[in-house]
């Protein structure tokens, strides 16, 4: 029998405080999915379903209501993605298999992918923030990411545009960065990352005018 995710937790202390419940991670908010050879680790960056019950004065005082952290699962291995258009809802499940060791899954409208790894979970990087505080448009094209926010204040949140390509946090920092890679995409065609997400009848132009003043 598979235990609680938050079981298989071994720094779990920080997520225990700030939830009497940790929710299931069904109906989290996938952001990223971050691959190293070293190990070899997976970090998932997800936004639980639910805001922590016991967060701290000064995180409900700033009227956050969304708490995102990352979740790394180690000696990872039979990684399979058939789908990822992120970011995107998931359930993820997580079950025992033999041999100290996982299986873990995503399922969600725009994500499908699998993985084995070891059965101990480290988790890091809890921030607070709120859900329709942030950036919402890509500052290289204009890109309207609706309810997801590609910088939260100083924060990059490193989401990938599908329309340019770029990943907030690495080619968005500052305004020669912006201005640089919107003129080799604009040289290049227009090109979209994701050609299913383009919608019938886009205009560039009406798209551009999009962005925000000081990123122009």
């Amino acid at each position: 029998m598979t235990p609680p995710w938050i079981d298989l937790v071994r720094n779990s202390d920080p997520l225990t405080t700030l939830y009497s419940t940790v929710p299931p991670l069904d109906a989290v908010r996938l952001r990223s999915i971050h691959l190293n050879w070293r190990g070899p680790t997976l970090t998932l960056r997800i936004d639980l379903p639910s805001f922590p019950d016991n967060a701290p004065a000064d995180w409900v005082e700033s009227g956050n209501d969304t708490f995102q952290c990352h979740l790394q699962f180690l000696a990872v291995n039979n990684f399979r993605m058939s789908a990822w258009r992120p970011p995107t809802l998931a359930d993820i499940s997580i079950s025992s298999t033999h041999d100290r060791k996982i299986s873990v899954s995503a399922t969600g409208e725009k994500t499908v992918f699998s993985f084995d790894s070891s059965d101990s979970i480290q988790h890091s990087t809890g921030t607070a923030m709120k859900k329709n505080e942030g950036e919402y448009f890509c500052r290289v094209c204009g890109y309207d990411f609706e309810d997801v926010p590609t910088w939260v204040g100083i924060f990059p949140q490193y989401v990938i545009c599908n329309c340019c390509g770029m990943e907030s946090g690495l080619e968005d920092e500052d305004l020669e960065k912006v201005r640089n890679y919107r003129a080799m995409w604009v040289a290049n065609g227009a090109h979209w990352q994701d050609p299913k997400a383009k919608p019938s009848g886009w205009d560039l132009l009406s798209q551009i005018a999009n962005i925000p003043k000081q990123w122009r």
